[in-house]
């Protein structure tokens, strides 16, 4: 998803297709900003983008507070909850544990460090929680 050639945004995506052997274009309604040091996981039913760096993001150097989750059984983008999401981040640890999207640490805009702890995001209606317990600083 995303990615960028000659230093120029991309905001398309394509998926490869095991049944035709072949690459589909991924519908542009609801595709996330183009990006890159992003997040990308895969949950078994959907592909969850978050974060990363684009010109069209925000006012915090570029770096990206949002994303979106892409289900191929329906060919749809859905975006993810803002409320109580991580602030802003790229080249930051995203890390599926089964049944949510873990997000550490990484870059926020001007080039400052990330506050030094994590985010889950628990799905569309439960949205982001912060853990219960602390982790050690890095």
């Amino acid at each position: 998803m995303g990615g960028s050639l000659y230093a120029v945004a991309l905001e398309d995506g394509s998926m490869y297709g095991l049944l035709g052997d072949g690459w589909l274009a991924m519908p542009p309604e609801g595709i996330p900003k183009a990006r890159w040091p992003h997040t990308a996981v895969w949950t078994g039913s959907r592909m969850i983008i978050w974060g990363g760096t684009s010109p069209n993001c925000g006012s915090e150097g570029g770096v990206c507070s949002d994303g979106a989750a892409y289900a191929p059984a329906t060919d749809t983008w859905a975006p993810l909850r803002t409320e109580g999401a991580p602030s802003a981040r790229s080249e930051h640890v995203g890390l599926w544990t089964g049944n949510a999207l873990f997000i550490w640490g990484g870059m926020g805009g001007g080039g400052s460090h990330a506050p030094p702890f994590g985010w889950c995001f628990v799905g569309p209606v439960s949205g982001w929680v912060l853990p219960t317990t602390k982790a050690p600083h890095a």
